[in-house]
C-alpha cells in the first residue's frame, strides 16, 4: 500500500508542477489567447502540488523503540517522517509557489474580468482579411445607429457657399452613463456575427476602430433630429482621439467590453449574436472612421472590416444655431 501511495504522490507532484509551468509560460508568451484558460491550468496544478507538499509535511512514521510497558506491551510512538531541515525546505517551496500563484492569478483575473488588456501591434498584424471558404465568420445587418442629429458645415469657395451634411456625435464620459441606452447625440455601430458552418465556435478577440483622418472642429449649424433607440446586445465602447495627440502610429483604438465577465465572447455554430460598438472621442473635431472586428478559432485568425470609412463630427454639448434651408439663397 505504501508503494502505491508513493507512486500516486509522485504522479500528482509531477502533474502539479507541469500544469503550473504550462500555465505560467503560456500566459507570458501569449499575446492574444484568453488568460482564463491558463488560470485554470495554474489552479489545478497549484492544488495538486499543495496537497502533496502538505501531506509530506505532516506525514509521520513509527519510531523504533525497545521500551516496553510494565505489562510487556511495546510503546508505540510516531515521529515526523522528515527531518526539521527537510520540513523547512518543504515550507519554503510552498511559500514560493503560493506567492507566484497569487501574483499570476491576480494579473490573469484582472485581465479576464476587465477585458482592458491592450492589444500589441504585433498581434494586430497577425489578423488578415479572408475571403470565401477561408473566412471564419460572417458579419451581416451592419448599420450605424446614429442619433439622427445632423449638422451643416459651410465652406467657402470661389463660387460662393458650399454646404456639407455630417452626423453629429455628443462627446460624453462613458464611465458615467448607461451604455445600454442610446440618447440623442450618441453614435453606435450594430452588426450580427456568426461563425462559418464548418466551425463549432470562434472567439471575438478584439474590436478596433481606425482613425483614417481628422480635422479640427469647424463652425456648423444643427438640423432637427429624429428619435433613435438601442437594442439589447453585446455592447463594446471605445474612445478615439486625433492621431497627433497619441503615440499610436497606426491610429488603431481598441474597444472595451461593457460587462464584467470572465474570458472572451465566444460564438457557437448556428447561433448568430448581436454586437453594438459605441464610439466616443476625446478631442472635438471631424473623424473619418473604419471599424474592424478580429476573431480567431484555434490557431486561425481573421480581420473583418465592418464598414467603409465614414465621417462623424464629435463635439461637446452646447447651444448651436439651427440651419434653415430656405436661407441658403
Amino acid at each position: 500500500m505504501l508503494g502505491i501511495e508513493n507512486v500516486i504522490k509522485k504522479v500528482m507532484f509531477f502533474l502539479g508542477v507541469l500544469f503550473q509551468l504550462f500555465g505560467y509560460i503560456s500566459f507570458i508568451i501569449s499575446n492574444s489567447h484568453d488568460p482564463l484558460y491558463f488560470f485554470i491550468f495554474i489552479v489545478i496544478g497549484y492544488f495538486l502540488f499543495l496537497i502533496v507538499c502538505l501531506t509530506s509535511l505532516f506525514s509521520k512514521k513509527k519510531a523504533r523503540l525497545s521500551i516496553l510497558y510494565p505489562r510487556g506491551d511495546p510503546i508505540n510512538k510516531t515521529n515526523p517522517k522528515y527531518k526539521d531541515k527537510q520540513r523547512l525546505f518543504i515550507l519554503a517551496i510552498i511559500f514560493l509557489a503560493t506567492v507566484l500563484f497569487l501574483i499570476f492569478s491576480t494579473t490573469m483575473l484582472s485581465k479576464a474580468v476587465d477585458r482592458t488588456y491592450e492589444m500589441p501591434i504585433s498581434a494586430y498584424k497577425n489578423y488578415q482579411e479572408k475571403r470565401y471558404i477561408l473566412k471564419l465568420a460572417d458579419a451581416f445587418n451592419v448599420e450605424w445607429l446614429e442619433s439622427g442629429k445632423k449638422v451643416v458645415i459651410t465652406t467657402e469657395n470661389e463660387y460662393g457657399g458650399n454646404y456639407k451634411y455630417i452626423s453629429l456625435v455628443t462627446i460624453e464620459d462613458f464611465k458615467s452613463i448607461d451604455l445600454n441606452v442610446l440618447y440623442h447625440g450618441d453614435c453606435a455601430l450594430i452588426f450580427n456575427l456568426e461563425p462559418r458552418a464548418r466551425l463549432s465556435w470562434i472567439y471575438v478577440d478584439y474590436i478596433c476602430v481606425k482613425v483614417l483622418a481628422y480635422k479640427s472642429l469647424p463652425d456648423y449649424k444643427l438640423l432637427e433630429p429624429p428619435y433613435a433607440g438601442l437594442q439589447e446586445a453585446h455592447v463594446y465602447y471605445i474612445e478615439v482621439d486625433k492621431p497627433q495627440s497619441i503615440g499610436n502610429k497606426n491610429n488603431i483604438f481598441q474597444a472595451k467590453y461593457s460587462k464584467k465577465t470572465l474570458g472572451k465572447v465566444i460564438l457557437r455554430k448556428g447561433k448568430p449574436e448581436t454586437f453594438i460598438l459605441r464610439i466616443n472621442a476625446k478631442t472635438p473635431g471631424i473623424y473619418k472612421l473604419s471599424c474592424e472586428i478580429l476573431v480567431s478559432s484555434k490557431s486561425t485568425k481573421e480581420k473583418i472590416v465592418l464598414t467603409k470609412p465614414v465621417e462623424f463630427l464629435f463635439d461637446i454639448w452646447r447651444d448651436v444655431d439651427y440651419f434653415f434651408p430656405e436661407k441658403m439663397f
